[in-house]
């Protein structure tokens, strides 16, 4: 990946992505009917493919790598052996696992098709971006982090030090039955003090316990937004965090605590956006004309 040593987009982190969509998906719970089992078998092909695909843009750069997705298809010409269809859908897929659409949203699942035919084989696009995209911000482990980078001397951009830090101190699980998503972190005391380069900016700079602050709360909007797809499919309603903080082995403190969905909604709607035209006196005044002065009695 063009030396930026961010944290490892290779082979490893395309089998940690299929990994955590099962565990996603239910295999390997206790559950009688897992999600996983509804999934069409052309439909398990494409998100295959699609997680196969989804960061490999990374090779050309970081910045758009998302987009590369249906160039990359392409160049396989035959080697796919897949219709223009195909590929078109797949690497939509892959695509909306991170990024902007071209108008500049950050919604770019809802572009997808909710229900495409592919031969005569439905496959719900919108669920299966919606399970890539999940399964990839919760695929960080401590297998992810570039080794490298994290050596002093390395050459590695200071800004991937917290990056690949962060993948050093966290596990995730997932309890499928009680539709959780399990993040454990450890954090060396000594690191509690350290500053680290937040961007490229060199006069940046970031707490460990900051960063990670910032990566849940990115991971709590995610969660949300993914479960409007795959509602009806498998959820997840919260996401558990426990933060331990060691010194020579010991536990030394200890922080837990829920995000999740919790009393009642405030931001209320904002009809401006949403249905300017759904206003008392502005469709009463389009609809009704109003009586002249003089002609009232």
């Amino acid at each position: 990946m063009k030396g930026e040593r961010f944290t490892r987009h290779d082979k490893s982190h395309v089998d940690d992505v299929i990994m955590t969509a099962g565990r996603m998906l239910g295999i390997g719970s206790d559950a009688i009917t897992p999600a996983f089992r509804s999934l069409e078998p052309y439909e398990v092909f494409a998100l295959l493919l699609a997680i196969l695909l989804h960061d490999a843009g990374n090779a050309s750069g970081r910045e758009g790598h998302e987009r590369r997705a249906a160039t990359i298809i392409q160049e396989l010409g035959t080697t796919a052996d897949l219709e223009q269809a195909e590929k078109r859908l797949i690497a939509s897929i892959a695509r909306a696992h991170g990024g902007r659409t071209p108008a500049g949203d950050k919604d770019t699942i809802s572009h997808l098709p909710r229900r495409a035919e592919i031969i005569h084989v439905p496959v719900h696009a919108q669920r299966l971006a919606a399970v890539l995209r999940l399964a990839d911000e919760f695929s960080e482990n401590p297998r992810r982090a570039d080794e490298g980078a994290l050596r002093e001397g390395s050459g590695a951009p200071p800004e991937s030090i917290i990056h690949n830090l962060y993948c050093k101190t966290i596990n995730i699980s997932f309890d499928y039955v009680g539709h959780t998503i399990k993040t454990e972190y450890e954090v060396e005391k000594p690191n509690l003090s350290r500053q680290f380069q937040a961007d490229s900016n060199p006069a940046s700079s970031i707490l460990l316990i900051d960063y990670i602050r910032e990566r849940l709360e990115k991971g709590e909007l995610e969660r949300r937004y993914c479960n409007r797809f795959l509602n009806g499919f498998v959820t997840y309603d919260r996401i558990s965090v426990t933060l331990d903080v060691t010194h020579d082995d010991e536990i030394i403190d200890k922080i837990g605590f829920y995000l999740e969905d919790s009393g009642y909604p405030t931001s209320g709607v904002d009809w401006a956006t949403v249905a300017s035209r759904l206003d008392g006196a502005s469709l009463r005044d389009h609809l009704i004309p109003s009586v002249p002065q003089d002609d009232q009695s």
